[in-house]
């Protein structure tokens, strides 16, 4: 498509304009995208969790444990996907093959890789957990008929649980907690064909001889990362191993990352993060206290786990050992790593932060705490995602104060954990807020927008929900004009305050003239000239479309858009359709579809 630039391209909205339409829509509750979305089919009474969630270009892929099978919920894996950055999503399908809840599959995970899409859960159809395996390489369209199970010995002889899984390119890989030798060992397995072979034996990662549990798996191009926590000396310490050709051949060596002594205190639930030949890792750590407290470390390696720091790092701030710091989450862009984990250094939990710009040789001097909840509930369960200098945080919080009732609350940083909202936001929007359990928060980034999935009883049972923080979707249909072309709209850049985003009109009749309607309503459709108008206007902005005057299809035009740097604008909505001027319409008029823009 050509592109026309010349004065016709000036910037749509200026920051005051934008300002004056997000204050007629009478914005008043600190609410995102609302009403968020159920991913499980509505007719189940199953208890649907454990969702999880990847992202890749404008796709979005969910999976979770689904019980609507069986009158006890024992689970299945079920699956949705989205191809239009989560405005619409398919039919669930179940993934599982045996048959229809009869066994538990749990513990699922998801992992993306261009259009194929993988995902890993622990199985019991033989018994004793299995670790099984299914592919899409169209993403998420079609699945394997027949599954396929990933430890190599006998079915169902042993406990396999807590599988991870990461991928790059056509390379799969698979971690998980095996139980074969009596003990918790980590097993590993992988695929080089995107999933369609996998190696006959396992290989085992840890190199002890006592329970091994909770692996983590991080890629990048040939190398593969595993962490774990490690009994072997006695209280938990946190180990290491890695591969360098694709997980054909490992350490001899296990490494451990915490510096203190052997053995002396729990180091428990890592977390690793890779980018390029850098591995970092952060765990939660009981050397400065006992069972009930706990601070958060450190560790991390430049050339791909060869050498670590000689001694860890505490990233909690606060004096050592006086209070729980745990469940830490970990995410890494370029030399830049983000640290985030819940605290109750304030006698309640709250969420904290720190980061370092240099690849984990300094951090902030003083953490950070993200949730602005006055108290007195407990902000838990943190999840990270970062690109760039973007940072998004989600986490469960009961704020009400009840232990039964809880939301999914979010904040997020532009200037790398800097700084933040002065008030996070609820992602629970279907709900007024503190009547429901809302749990289990997953966040992923992708295509300039941050995706969060949960599950909920605001149905009386858990289903799975799905929500943008920001960001823009598509909506309705729009109207053909010359040569049978239908105009699109979309947007590109990271719908937050301050930046700067694109709306691109393609696909019009080129040279035609066109007005861009804004509005701080869209509606489900209302007939206007022999398309449908899906947008309130309280703007109407006029543009000539570039490309080769009068040929169908060739014109197009990217228009800037300036969001103001308001805190008043977060969590306000615009709603975006383009109506050409086209003789080939069959009234004159060719319409584009709907964009929705949610400001974060």
């Amino acid at each position: 498509m050509n592109q026309r630039d010349d004065s016709s391209a000036r910037p749509l909205l200026l920051s005051c304009t934008i300002a004056i339409a997000i204050t007629g829509s009478a914005m008043t509750a600190p609410t995102q995208k609302s009403p968020d979305v159920r991913l499980d089919d509505p007719t189940s009474l199953g208890a649907s969790n454990a969702v999880q969630i990847a992202a890749s270009g404008s796709s979005v892929y969910a999976i979770w444990s689904d019980g609507r099978n069986d009158f006890f919920d024992v689970a299945d894996i079920y699956f949705s996907r989205s191809t239009d950055r989560g405005a619409t999503w398919s039919p669930d399908v179940r993934l599982d093959r045996d048959l229809p809840g009869a066994a538990e599959s749990r513990q699922p995970q998801v992992a993306v890789a261009g259009s194929a899409v993988y995902v890993v859960w622990a199985d019991s159809r033989n018994g004793a957990n299995d670790i099984y395996f299914n592919r899409s390489l169209d993403g998420g369209v079609t699945w394997l008929a027949a599954d396929v199970r990933l430890d190599t010995d006998a079915a169902g002889a042993s406990l396999s649980t807590t599988p991870q899984i990461a991928a790059r390119g056509s390379d799969v890989y698979v971690v998980w907690t095996d139980a074969r030798s009596s003990y918790g060992e980590i097993r590993f397995n992988r695929s080089v064909n995107q999933g369609g072979a996998w190696l006959s034996n396992d290989v085992q990662l840890d190199r002890g001889t006592v329970l091994a549990t909770r692996p983590q798996i991080a890629a990048f191009s040939s190398a593969v990362y595993v962490t774990w926590e490690d009994a072997r000396n006695g209280f938990d310490d946190i180990y290491f191993n890695r591969s360098l050709d694709n997980g054909a051949t490992w350490l001899a060596f296990d490494v451990r990352l915490n510096t203190n002594t052997a053995g002396a205190a729990f180091s428990l639930a890592p977390q690793i993060a890779s980018d390029g030949g850098s591995v970092f890792v952060t765990w939660q750590d009981a050397r400065a206290g006992g069972l009930l407290t706990g601070d958060i470390y450190f560790n991390r390696s430049l050339d791909n786990g060869t050498t670590w720091l000689a001694a860890d790092v505490r990233l909690n701030t606060d004096l050592a050992g006086t209070a729980p710091s745990l469940s830490p989450q970990i995410a890494a862009a370029g030399s830049s790593v983000y640290v985030t984990w819940r605290d109750a250094r304030a006698a309640q939990a709250d969420i904290y932060f720190n980061r370092s710009l240099d690849a984990g040789a300094a951090w902030l001097a003083a953490d950070v705490r993200i949730d602005t909840d006055p108290g007195p509930g407990a902000s838990l369960s943190p999840q990270i995602a970062a690109s760039g200098s973007s940072v998004f945080v989600a986490w469960e919080d009961n704020r009400s104060g009840s232990p039964r009732l809880s939301d999914i609350y979010y904040s997020r940083s532009q200037d790398s954990g800097a700084s933040w909202l002065t008030t996070d936001r609820r992602l629970n929007t279907g709900t007024p807020p503190n009547v429901v359990r809302a749990l289990g928060p997953q966040i992923a980034f992708a295509d300039d927008t941050a995706y969060v999935v949960w599950h909920d009883d605001r149905n009386g049972n858990e289903d799975a929900f799905f929500n943008i923080p920001f960001g823009m979707q598509n909506y309705g249909a729009g109207a053909a004009g010359s040569g049978g072309f239908t105009p699109t709209l979309r947007g590109s850049g990271q719908a937050t305050i301050g930046q700067s985003i694109n709306l691109d009109v393609a696909d019009g009749l080129g040279g035609t003239s066109f007005t861009m309607l804004v509005g701080t309503q869209d509606v489900p459709g209302t007939p206007f000239q022999g398309g449908t108008l899906l947008v309130v206007p309280v703007l109407a902005v006029p543009f000539a479309m570039g490309g080769a005057t009068g040929v169908a299809g060739d014109g197009a035009l990217n228009i800037p858009l300036a969001i103001p740097n308001t805190p008043s604008s977060i969590g306000g909505a615009l709603f975006f359709q383009a109506v050409l001027v086209d003789p080939g319409a069959s009234q004159g008029i060719s319409m584009s579809p709907g964009l929705g823009l949610w400001i974060g």
